[in-house]
């Protein structure tokens, strides 16, 4: 008798199952998101969304959170949106979305609230992962009103495919991008990451890039353009080798060899990626701060290397 009781039993959840799955996309639609809308965030999408409650696919997605005036805005709009939730890793405390598709998105962010602050708000590390994200023909444009100006920032013809995303270390998906580009105003950013079971090796190249877009300040004075080459090697999960050459004085073509020489100046750090559980603003911020103490410039640049380094500690973001 027990074993015909425990069958049912195990027919009755299956049965509930099966009703949820059915029932989700309404649910979704009519309960979760007007929840959501409490809370400062409006979804809408075309289609029918959930289709079970791990896996999402839908077209027109607009997503928008405002939920205080000294919040951070953010409204992300895409032509079409599919992702897989993975629930084997509910069992080890994960949250882990797969198979993430976005086409033609597009990101519209406004920086309000101190990002020293949203630190706590992070996941631990491993608990949140993205994997398998392509963008196609994407754009981004932040204003950070925490910094001077304020702060203007634009990405656009985003294309690429991010292996991972780790959402407690945001900025570590600049080095798990297996293949991507993008245009920063005038110049280009290009990543690689080269598929190899030991020791991945990639490499981040910013080219032709104007130190007033990345300083969001207009100075007579530095209106020129500099290169960022970028060497990489994830020496585990936790840690990475970072090498690399910064030219401030233009570069050179090899027209034998249509690359660019290494003429700039060298630079070699280690990564310990839990001291980069940080926002992505912070992060960035922390690899900029990486590369100006263990850069070696010769006396020519040595000059330029010093006003890089005082301006940026003038407009970096400080712990309140």
């Amino acid at each position: 008798m027990y074993n015909i009781l425990e069958l049912l039993d195990m027919k009755t959840w299956l049965f509930i199952l099966i009703v949820f799955s059915l029932l989700y996309p309404f649910l979704f639609k009519f309960l979760v998101l007007k929840f959501l809308k409490r809370y400062g965030f409006e979804i809408q999408f075309s289609g029918i969304g959930f289709v079970t409650p791990f896996y999402f696919v839908s077209k027109n997605v607009y997503i928008q959170f405002d939920y205080k005036e000294d919040y951070d805005f953010f409204q992300l709009s895409c032509k079409k949106l599919k992702f897989l939730i993975n629930p084997l890793y509910f069992l080890k405390k994960q949250l882990i979305i797969e198979f993430v598709r976005m086409e033609y998105p597009n990101l519209y962010y406004e920086n309000k609230y101190n990002s020293y602050r949203k630190i706590k708000l992070l996941p631990e590390m491993n608990q949140v992962i993205i994997k398998n994200f392509l963008i196609k023909g994407g754009s981004i444009e932040t204003i950070d009103f925490m910094l001077p100006g304020p702060y203007r920032f634009n990405l656009t013809e985003i294309n690429c495919l991010i292996r991972k995303i780790d959402l407690s270390i945001p900025v570590s998906l600049l080095f798990f991008v297996e293949q991507g580009n993008a245009k920063i105003d005038s110049g280009d950013l290009q990543i690689q990451l080269n598929k190899t079971v030991f020791k991945p090796t990639g490499s981040l190249y910013l080219k032709n890039i104007k130190w007033t877009t990345m300083l969001g300040l207009s100075l007579p004075f530095v209106d020129t353009s500099f290169s960022l080459f970028v060497y990489f090697t994830h020496e585990s999960d936790r840690e990475m080798i970072v090498s690399g050459y910064l030219h401030v004085l233009g570069t050179k073509e090899d027209e034998h060899k249509g690359g660019i020489e290494k003429e700039g100046m060298p630079f070699v750090f280690r990564v310990e990626w839990e001291k980069f559980r940080l926002p992505i603003d912070l992060g960035l911020q922390k690899f900029v701060e990486k590369i100006f103490e263990t850069i070696h410039p010769n006396l020519l640049e040595r000059s330029l290397v010093y006003l890089g380094r005082e301006v940026f500690d003038r407009i970096k973001k400080q712990p309140e």
